[in-house]
This record gives C-alpha cells, structure tokens and sequence, in this order.
C-alpha cells in the first residue's frame, strides 16, 4: 500500500477526475464531491474564486473542446487534507495546465481546493483574457473558511523547514532532507537529486526564490507521510505551495514546490536557474 496516500483519498480523486474528465454530462457528479455551501475552488495563478454551483460547472466544462481531459498523477495525504498533482489538457483552457493543489474536506466533501501553477509557458495573451482583472483579484485564498487538520508530524516538518528556509539557512534545512533527497522547482523546470545538491542550490538561492528568505506559512495539508504547505513570499503577494513526501524515519525525501513563473521576469529565471548549475 502506498503510505504517502489512504486509499480513501485515491479512490476519491479517481471518481472526481473521472466526472471532471466527462465534461457537461459530468458536471452534477463533479460538483457533488464538494460541500454545497461551503465549498470555494481558486487558482492562484489566474484569480479565480468559484463555489459549488452545478449551473456554472456546466456552463463552463461546456467551453471545452473534445478530448479534454483531467487526472492525477500523484496525491499525498487522506480525506482530511491533500496534495493533488494535476493536470488539465490543453482541449481545456487552450494550454495544458499542471498543479500542484491543496485540498480540504470536511465530513467527506471538499470544502476547499486551491490550484497553483505556473502561467509561464503560457501564450501571454490566453493567461491574460482568463484571468480575473487586478481590481477583482481575490484577498486571500479562502484558508480562514476552513480549519487545519493536517497530521501532528507533518506539521512539525513543515514548521520547522519553513522556519530554516525564512531565516535563509539553507544547512538547517538540508539537515530535515534524507541523503537522497529529490528537489523539484516546477516554476524552473529543475531536478536536483541528493542532500549535497540541494544544498548547494539552497545556500545560494534563499535570498532569490520565492520560498526562501522571508516566507511565511499559509496553510497546512496532509498526512504523516505526505502532505505539504501553501507559502506567500516575502515582501510580494507571490503565492506557491510545497508539497512533501517523507521516508520511515520522517526526513524529507521528496520536495516538491511551484508558483508562478510568470510573475518573475526573463533575468531574474535565468538567474536562479543558473543556480541550479551545482
């Protein structure tokens, strides 16, 4: 059995992609997996801020072109809270989409769910035309309408790295990571594999990233083993999200984080990119 994830929270998420994946004659379905009155569904990246409304889940899976499709590549946590590795294909939108999302449930329905991704491989002008306008932008993520359940040791590591990666310490950091240790950046496009890498990466890249120097912690999701947290930089209104995979001896195994790099200009990407070069 996988531990990073209950069969309950996979056999949740294969009925909702499923339904999601039918499009209109799936919408009912779709939105029957979230609480009726309480449920808000936002993107980070274009500002979107939507209830549990089957009228308007129709209205928009009937925007989309035949073939679109949605699924999970990986999930942590149960039904109290996840990480959910999605994907939307370009029949959608217009572009393909991929998330890193942060799930909550009450009494077994989503209360929230809150897609982050990067728009920068977007065409500028689709981001733009499906965003929501500066002045309508939501002024928060909905993380005060629901309460966090997150188990006891995954909010343990999460406080303590985020601590290390606030204060710019990238040593305290690396000393939470197993020796095999992968690092994702989703937003870079960048693979790091080993405690010693990632290290080197951190140490020069705290000041620069978006989950370094200054971060703080927005909310807590997930289980013993896999979960993660969502994140605002310092100084900027950039959200993103980590997620976290940890081994039997509660280290961190696989980290796993994005935002929008879209936000950034060219330099400042090529920059921390060339960073990675360890």
């Amino acid at each position: 059995m996988n531990a990073l994830a209950t069969p309950e929270l996979r056999q949740l998420m294969d009925g909702l992609f499923e339904a999601k994946s039918q499009g209109v004659s799936g919408a009912n379905d779709f939105v029957g997996y979230f609480a009726p009155e309480k449920a808000n569904y936002l993107d980070a990246t274009m500002g979107w801020r939507l209830g549990a409304d089957p009228a308007r889940a129709r209205e928009l899976f009937a925007t989309w072109k035949e073939g679109a499709h949605s699924y999970a590549t990986r999930t942590l946590g149960d039904t109290d809270g996840a990480i959910v590795f999605m994907v939307d294909s370009a029949e959608m939108f217009g572009a393909e989409i991929r998330t890193i999302s942060s799930v909550d449930f009450e009494d077994g329905k989503i209360v929230r769910w809150v897609d982050y991704w990067s728009g920068r491989t977007w065409p500028a002008g689709l981001l733009k035309d499906l965003s929501v306008p500066a002045d309508q932008w939501p002024a928060d993520l909905a993380e005060a309408t629901v309460e966090e359940r997150a188990d006891p040791a995954m909010r343990q590591i999460v406080t303590e790295l985020a601590a290390a990666l606030a204060d710019g310490d990238a040593d305290r950091a690396a000393t939470l990571m197993s020796g095999d240790v992968e690092f994702d950046d989703l937003a870079l496009n960048v693979h790091l594999t080993g405690r010693q890498p990632v290290h080197s990466f951190l140490h020069k890249a705290l000041p620069l990233i978006p989950y370094g120097r200054g971060l703080s912690i927005r909310h807590v999701v997930g289980g013993r083993r896999g979960g993660g947290f969502e994140w605002t930089a310092a100084g900027r209104a950039l959200p993103g999200i980590t997620a976290l995979e940890l081994d039997d001896d509660g280290r961190i195994a696989r980290m796993t984080s994005t935002w929008d790099g879209g936000a950034r200009d060219t330099d400042a990407l090529v920059t921390l990119y060339r960073l990675t070069l360890v």
